[in-house]
């Protein structure tokens, strides 16, 4: 066999040298071969609001969304801002998330920042459910989450969100 560096004579790179393009070196031991993987990923989405499952009228001045993904860890962030919220009602939810939700428990995105809504108490919160690229909008109530509906929201809504789920 050739012979390889030790670790020690390997250079420590910068974290501004490592970038998402980078592969990491796994050896397989039952295959008895190296195979690589990506370091994270990271990559845009089109994040977008739904009343009662149906976005009718719904249109936007800002859909924004970034992630990175570090094996089954997603990091995920968003912006909307509504220039309508359309006539849809029901239940709020945020739809197209890059990566279906593997587990609910243990994960939320909360709203860091929030502004045109109606009647919010406490902060908005996430219920993300297994096997779905949508989730459900909360918000605090006195003894549990209550959802959020159309009558949140108005036709100037912002919501900005950020958190991590499993994928």
């Amino acid at each position: 066999g050739g012979h390889m560096a030790a670790i020690t004579d390997l250079s420590t790179l910068t974290t501004a040298e490592v970038t998402a393009s980078d592969l990491l070196v796994i050896h397989d031991i039952s295959a008895g071969s190296d195979k690589k993987t990506a370091l994270f990923e990271t990559g845009s989405w089109t994040p977008t609001v739904s009343f009662g499952g149906s976005g009718t009228g719904i249109t936007y001045g800002t859909q924004s969304g970034a992630y990175v993904r570090i094996g089954t860890l997603i990091y995920v962030r968003f912006r909307i801002v509504l220039t309508s919220k359309g006539s849809a009602t029901g239940a709020a939810t945020i739809n197209n998330l890059p990566y279906a939700v593997a587990s609910s428990i243990g994960t939320n995105l909360s709203a860091g920042y929030y502004s045109g809504m109606a009647s919010i108490v406490d902060r908005i919160v996430s219920l993300m459910g297994g096997a779905s690229t949508t989730f459900s909008l909360y918000h605090g109530g006195a003894t549990a989450a209550v959802a959020l509906t159309n009558a949140n929201f108005s036709d100037t809504s912002r919501i900005d969100m950020a958190g991590k789920y499993d994928a």
